[in-house]
Formats: structure tokens, C-alpha cells, sequence
């Protein structure tokens, strides 16, 4: 009887440690908060320096967007599934969307492309905090 409580015990001891060390294939992260975004359009349009901020929930929420030197301002919603991030920017005083899809590459840095309506202009974004 003795034995069997030990072995029992032992047992559910390599058990708990296992699934314990046991990690989830794929990595989630928070984006939440001010990151610098960088933008690349087709045609070499270039915006740097901006700011994007993430509000909500590490799922979802939503963004501002801010260019200098003349102060763009764009506004819009973002999702978030394991690596995967989708957000989509309304510019109102150009009358333009941006849809951003990508990949969170570690807690500081995350990068995709994007589709700009109307015209679907292509290109690619960068953040970086």
C-alpha cells in the first residue's frame, strides 16, 4: 500500500511538471500602448515618425494615428490573434483607408503590408517602441 501512495505521488509529480513546462506553439503578445509606425507606399510615398497608439484589450481596441511634420491624424480599430494583427486606418482629411495586416515579431517590434482605398495602393508598415 505504501508503495502504491509513493508511486501515485511520484506519478502526479512528473505529470504537473510536464504539463507545466508544456508552452503553447504560438506566442501571444500585448500591442497595447504608443509604438512608432513607419509607412511605405508604392511609388515611394514615405511617412515616418509617427506615432500609433493601442487601446482596448490585447485582442482588440482601438488606434490613433498621428504623422508629423503637418500632423496627420488617422483613426481606427485593431484585432490581434497570436502573431496575427489587422487594423485598419481612416485618414478623414484625405478621405482614405489603410488596411494593415502583419505579424507581431516580439513584444517591440511588428511589420506587414497594406492596401490603400481608394486607388488600392499597396505598401508596407513597420512599428517599432
Amino acid at each position: 500500500m505504501k508503495k502504491t501512495a509513493i508511486f501515485s505521488v511520484l506519478l502526479l509529480f512528473v505529470f504537473l511538471t510536464f504539463t507545466s513546462s508544456c508552452k503553447s506553439s504560438e506566442e501571444t503578445f500585448s500591442i497595447l500602448g504608443n509604438w512608432t509606425i513607419g509607412m511605405v507606399y508604392a511609388g515611394n510615398y514615405v511617412y515616418s515618425g509617427g506615432t500609433i497608439t493601442f487601446a482596448g484589450s490585447d485582442a482588440s481596441g482601438s488606434i490613433s494615428v498621428r504623422f508629423p511634420p503637418d500632423a496627420q491624424i488617422g483613426t481606427g480599430t485593431f484585432t490581434v490573434s497570436g502573431t496575427t494583427v489587422h487594423f485598419t486606418i481612416y485618414w478623414p482629411d484625405a478621405g482614405y483607408t489603410d488596411t494593415c495586416n502583419g505579424t507581431v515579431v516580439n513584444d517591440n517590434s511588428m511589420n506587414g503590408t497594406l492596401v490603400e482605398q481608394p486607388g488600392n495602393s499597396s505598401g508596407t508598415w513597420t512599428c517599432t517602441r
